[in-house]
Formats: C-alpha cells, sequence, structure tokens
C-alpha cells in the first residue's frame, strides 16, 4: 500500500496532523485487501491471480471504493508491459494508491490522467472489463463485515448499521441482472440449480442455526457443490462473512 505511510505524520504525504486520516487509510486497506479474490480481479488476469499475489488486476475496483470512502479523483497510470493501473487523489493532493503492489514492475508508459466513474463503469473498456460487477462484488463483500460505506469526513465513524448480508445479496443479484438485460427473477429462473445465495445470506446474518450450512452442503447441495466451482466459491465467501461479523 502506498499511500503516504511512513509511520511519521508530520513527514509524509499525508500533510502535518493528518494521522486520523492516515488510520483510516491503513484500516481501510487493511479490510479491503482481504476481500481480494479471483472474481474482483480483471477477467484478462484472473487465471494468474493468486493469494500470493492478491493486488493483481485489482486496482480499479479498489479505487473506486477508496472514491467512496475518501472522495477525490481516479488517476489511471499506463504501465509499460501490463495495461492500466489505478489509484486515487484525495482532494488535499495526497496520492493514495491502496494495489501498489499489483505488478511487479510499475513503469509507467505515459503521464497519469483523471478517469470520471462514468469512464471506468460504463464505457466500452469497463464493460469489457465487467468493472461494475467486479466493484459490486467487492463493495458487498467490505459491508457485510464493516457496515455501509460513508464518506470520511475526519472525525465520524465509517459506517452505518451493518447491511444485512442477505439485503446486499439482493442488491447484487439486481445490480447483475440489469448489466444483463433481465428482471431478478428472470435471472434466478435461469440459473435455479446454483445453490441460493439468499439462503446463505440469512445464515451469514445469523438468522439459521450455525450449523444449517454444513448440513445444506452435506444432504441436499452436495451433489452440485462438489461439482460446481462457483458455488464453492461463494460458500467460502459467506463463511468469510459470518466469520467476521461481530
Amino acid at each position: 500500500m502506498s499511500n503516504g505511510d511512513c509511520g511519521n505524520c508530520s513527514g509524509c504525504a499525508c500533510g502535518g496532523g493528518k494521522a486520523l486520516l492516515r488510520a483510516e487509510l491503513r484500516s481501510f486497506y487493511e479490510t479491503v485487501s482481504g476481500f481480494w479474490i479471483k472474481e474482483t480481479a480483471l477477467p484478462a488476469l484472473q487465471d494468474r491471480w493468486s493469494p500470493e499475489e492478491p493486488a493483481l488486476g485489482q486496482s480499479g475496483v479498489t479505487a473506486l471504493l477508496v472514491q467512496d470512502r475518501f472522495g477525490g479523483e481516479l488517476i489511471r497510470t499506463a504501465i509499460v508491459g501490463h495495461g492500466s493501473h489505478y489509484h486515487n487523489r484525495l482532494a488535499n493532493g495526497q496520492e493514495v494508491d491502496l494495489a501498489s503492489e499489483e505488478y511487479p514492475d510499475m513503469t509507467p508508459a505515459a503521464a497519469p490522467e483523471v478517469r470520471t466513474r462514468e469512464q471506468m463503469l460504463g464505457s466500452p473498456k469497463g464493460l469489457q472489463a465487467r468493472t461494475r460487477e467486479r466493484y459490486e462484488l467487492l463493495k458487498r463483500a467490505v459491508e457485510a463485515v464493516v457496515g455501509l460505506i460513508l464518506p470520511f469526513n475526519g472525525g465520524e465513524a465509517a459506517v452505518q448499521p451493518k447491511e444485512r448480508v442477505s439485503e446486499a445479496v439482493a442488491r447484487i443479484n439486481d445490480a447483475f441482472s440489469e448489466l444483463a438485460g433481465v428482471s431478478a427473477a428472470e435471472d434466478q429462473t435461469a440459473r435455479p440449480d446454483h445453490l441460493s445465495m439468499m439462503a446463505m445470506g440469512e445464515w451469514a446474518d445469523g438468522e439459521r442455526p450455525a450449523d444449517w450450512l454444513d448440513s445444506q452442503l452435506a444432504g441436499p447441495w452436495k451433489e452440485h457443490y462438489d461439482q460446481c466451482t462457483k458455488c464453492r466459491e461463494n460458500v467460502e465467501f459467506y463463511r468469510a462473512a459470518r466469520a467476521r461479523r461481530p
């Protein structure tokens, strides 16, 4: 992570006396980076993504979340031999790069340039990169643990009361369905064999017994779970969401 976190606020890039902002950035990095997974990485890099290189392909969606929390501008830099890398420039001029380890060699190919959210989420390249889907997935994971991401104003709590995981699942399903051009109901009907994310969301919220998920996986869901990589990954997400909630 590159955010002026030198351990000595009077000499760091955040400007003297901004220890609270620096602490918030560190805390935000630790939370967001904990949810970097293959599915939140740039599609072209997902085959190369691994827990040993967690920042690979994550800079764009991470920069969007940083902007949600801290405001400022989105900055794109073309990197020699790799493509785009994104970081943030806060209103105070501080450069924040939570995915600074995205590539082993971060040599710029051109000068950095400002990008808007609309360009990142709605441009042809943004659609091809499934940026909105990946951003919503990462945001859902973070909010399931820490609560709704609110703008940082220098002192107030970072979050509102936690959104229920099941409600976050419904929200993300609606967003995915909208991108696909179908209704949520049609989308669910098109894939009725997959394990119920809504039910797992309720379990992660503590609304089902602690042993409910294991009993489902050993019973009615076993055959599909054993064969479906996507559902196994979903199960691990909900296990982590339940384990990390206070």
